[in-house]
């Protein structure tokens, strides 16, 4: 029953309009004209009230007159046996988005429950593809789909994520006969894009709420087909949550994987295809999509075997072409997209290199060539080798010999004559430079420096000579034995200098640290002392954490990987260092060295942006093209600023562990040192 009445279906005749009237023994019944092959008439309760034959009718008023169908018999039992009726075709419709601007459609419907008019019934409507946008049930709109995911796959799409209820039942129930589903919505036109789209509407009635007794007919399965033409693309955006990826392994591990996320919005209900194609480069060796169900798609790009690649650091890119057809004649406007990949493979002791270390705490080292031996000062203050100077054989690993340089001195800076006769050692306790000659391994001069002994460098070709720079108002001065030169060199604001020879002993360049324009200074070098002869203002090294600079092949190399060009009085384009630091902001390159024979530098920084803080990362450079060759991890709990030193042929020495606990010099050497 609904408000009194009982609902029937009547079908008769070929075409019926809005005027058509279906008669009960003659008499009109209220009656709605479906399309022009189904009208749907109400039939009053009393009608029905009795056992029986009616003669049922269709009157048409036509412009030529009444037309009057055929009487049809209908025989009213005295029970009723509730059935599920399919009143109507599969609903079917096509629409220009050209047209009408992509409205939802509706299509008239009925699917009807025969029964007891006293009796409740018990109701699931789902449906699942991408046509359905909604339906009319029971007189109320239900089932209003959002994104729908379409069966099957997932791998190279990217679709959407269900509404909620898709893919589920709507469940309900009623009393006596009613038009269960009255009407289909089909999704907006304009969204969906040109195609054939399909779905499948499930209606299960049943008696009792379990559903343990569905009614005759139930349930019911309902094909809907939907064409839309003139609008072949939706406007979609697509992009990446990150257009780069850093993927890192070491020569003696497993591959390296990675993800990047692809992001759509407007992404019609079936979804779209996403097809990767690797570009050129050593890096990637597969990329694959999988859709994540919400409008998103993960990609996973695979480096290639590690060990197979070989330490080093290499690039490559994936395409990704989008489309919204499996063949790809209809791509999106926001494609193709585009992944860069960074891969680190990292050389590992025992397969790039040989690695030893010695567990001693010192504070600088420098590389004898003539003796093939390593010196460095040591001042432990973890209860090792202190106030002295130690004799390194790099090949074994050992110390050879430990030289006192006397009670009470504290050792730090060291460096070699270029003839390897001579060490020239700071004492920061006594403010002394100590002159050690290498073969009788005796200190020979203590050279009392005013104000203070800061950084120390060795006059080329002069091995009794040595730069310094004083601590109180730094002062740029050359020691001959013990005698300083008249004339020393400051910024006159007290500003620190970082400073190295030139080609040879005639020329220093010399930076002002803290002076505000940065400044670098060129100065003559003669008998007399140091003359300024030119200087540069807004000479920007990046000055984080530069405490040192070298020149080499007519360049001057700083600590921050920054290249200043004398010629040009310029600066070049810098190192690429990996740089990205857990301790926060940029991270930092605490000590380098610069071979200007093998054409390579050498930097050692905390870089952890790709493994665990903390450990100290060792990245060779090519000296020309200044772009990365290779990289190796050490575990370290405090990153040093101890020296790195090349040594021997093939060989790299620096200044390992942490103050606290296991401070060593780690020594490595190999083919990759020259890569």
């Amino acid at each position: 029953m609904r408000d009194g009445n009982a609902i029937g279906r009547v079908v008769a005749g070929s075409h019926f309009d809005s005027t058509s009237v279906v008669e009960w023994n003659g008499t009109p019944r209220t009656t709605d004209a479906l399309s022009s092959s189904l009208l749907l008439a109400y039939i009053n309760a009393s009608d029905v009230a009795s056992t029986g034959s009616v003669a049922v009718t269709v009157n048409n008023l036509e412009p030529a007159g009444t037309t009057v169908s055929n009487a049809l018999p209908l025989t009213i039992s005295a029970s009723v046996s509730p059935t599920l009726l399919l009143s109507t075709h599969a609903p079917s419709a096509s629409f220009d988005t050209s047209l009408g601007g992509g409205a939802t459609l509706s299509q008239p419907f009925a699917l009807m429950v025969n029964g007891s008019a006293s009796a409740t019934y018990y109701y699931s409507v789902s449906f699942t593809g991408s046509a359905v946008g909604g339906m009319v049930i029971n007189g109320q709109t239900g089932l209003i789909s959002g994104i729908t995911t379409p069966s099957g796959p997932t791998a190279n799409r990217i679709t959407g994520v269900p509404n909620t209820g898709f893919g589920q039942s709507i469940t309900g129930s009623f009393s006596g006969p009613v038009n269960l589903v009255q009407q289909v919505n089909l999704l907006t036109a304009s969204v969906l894009g040109a195609g054939t789209y399909t779905d499948t509407i499930t209606v299960n009635v049943c008696t009792d709420s379990q559903c343990a007794k569905p009614v005759a007919g139930s349930p019911q399965s309902i094909a809907v087909s939907y064409t839309v033409t003139g609008n072949a693309i939706p406007i979609t955006q697509f992009g990446l949550l990150g257009g780069s990826l850093v993927l890192e392994a070491p020569t003696s591990g497993s591959v390296a994987a990675g993800t990047v996320m692809i992001t759509s919005n407007g992404l019609p209900p079936y979804g779209a295809y996403v097809l990767p194609s690797i570009g050129s480069g050593a890096a990637v060796a597969s990329a694959t999509v999988q859709s994540n169900l919400d409008g998103t798609a993960t990609l996973t790009i695979t480096g290639k075997p590690p060990g197979t690649v070989g330490s080093g650091i290499y690039t490559g890119n994936v395409q990704l072409q989008i489309c919204f057809d499996s063949a790809c004649t209809k791509p999106a406007g926001s494609t193709p997209l585009n992944v860069t990949v960074l891969y680190v493979v990292d050389a590992s002791p025992g397969v790039d290199f040989a690695q030893a270390s010695i567990p001693v705490e010192v504070s600088d080292m420098a590389w004898n060539a003539t003796r093939g031996r390593i010196y460095a000062t040591a001042n432990s203050d973890t209860g090792g080798i202190s106030e002295s100077m130690l004799v390194i054989n790099p090949t074994t690993a050992t110390i050879e010999q430990t030289i006192s340089l006397g009670q009470g001195t504290d050792p730090t800076s060291l460096v070699l004559s270029d003839d390897g006769h001579y060490a020239y050692v700071v004492d920061s306790i006594s403010n002394q430079v100590l002159q050690v000659d290498l073969g009788t391994l005796t200190v020979t001069e203590r050279v009392q420096i005013a104000n203070g002994a800061e950084q120390i460098k060795a006059v080329p070709g002069a091995p009794t000579s040595f730069a310094v720079q004083t601590y109180t108002n730094p002062t740029l001065l050359i020691y001959d034995g013990t005698t300083p030169r008249p004339q020393g060199f400051s910024t006159g604001i007290g500003s620190n200098l970082l400073y190295t020879f030139g080609t040879d002993a005639s020329t220093v360049y010399a930076y002002g640290v803290a002076v505000a324009s940065q400044t670098m200074y060129q100065l003559a070098v003669s008998n007399s002392g140091l003359a300024l002869t030119q200087q540069t203002a807004n000479i920007a090294l990046n000055q984080g954490n530069l405490n040192d600079v070298v020149y080499a092949g007519g360049v001057v190399y700083a600590l921050t990987g920054s290249v200043y060009d004398p010629s040009t009085q310029s600066v070049q384009s810098p190192f690429n260092m990996l740089l990205t630091s857990n301790y926060g902001g940029n991270g930092h390159s605490y000590s380098f060295a610069v071979d200007g024979a093998l054409n390579r530098a050498y930097f050692m920084t905390d870089d952890s942006s790709i493994t665990t803080s903390g450990q100290m990362t060792l990245e060779g450079f090519n000296l020309a093209t200044r772009a990365p060759t290779w990289l190796a991890r050490f575990p370290s709990s405090n990153p040093l600023g101890g020296r790195v030193i090349r040594w021997g042929s093939n060989g790299i020495a620096f200044v390992g562990g942490n103050f606290a606990a296991s401070p060593n010099i780690t020594l490595i050497s190999g083919s990759v040192v020259s890569r």
